[in-house]
């Protein structure tokens, strides 16, 4: 599973959420999720602040 998907659905979050929370829409995230598209570096970094992770973790997916 990708990494972005099992910390959101941990939270339990929806895309459209997360999206708000780091400037996106929704479809983006569901572009991460998919593989299809992934986060830039500033995404990246406000990913790793609303999962509490660091950004290696994310990259590791």
């Amino acid at each position: 599973m990708n990494k972005i998907r099992e910390l959101r659905e941990h939270k339990k979050m929806t895309q459209d959420e997360l999206g708000k929370l780091v400037g996106v829409g929704r479809s983006t995230v569901a572009k991460w999720e998919s593989g299809e598209n992934f986060p830039r570096a500033r995404q990246l970094i406000s990913l790793a602040g609303v999962f509490n992770v660091k950004v290696d973790a994310l990259l590791r997916s």
